[in-house]
């Protein structure tokens, strides 16, 4: 499974300012954020469909997501502003 596509295309339309930089940056930095939001996004959905919308399982991870997408506006806006 291509973990850093889901991750890019999720990202896509979680972080909508951000989407040319998602789209065209292509930093080892980047894709290791996109695989690992492209894994915990995928496993919220598994649990989800197994546990339901309101699982402690799924709740860690949103957070977990949450956190993922706060590394990725950071990163993106240091690339910004370092170019």
């Amino acid at each position: 499974m291509d973990f850093e596509a889901i991750g890019r295309s999720r990202l896509l339309i979680q972080l909508p300012t951000y989407r040319p930089q998602i789209e065209l940056l292509r930093v080892p930095e980047l894709k290791d954020l996109l695989r690992a939001y492209g894994f915990a996004a995928h496993q919220r959905d598994q649990v989800r469909a197994v546990e339901g919308r309101n699982s402690s399982h799924v709740a860690e991870l949103d957070s977990d997501c949450a956190r993922i997408e706060v590394d990725v506006t950071r990163l993106l806006k240091n690339v910004v502003t370092t170019r």
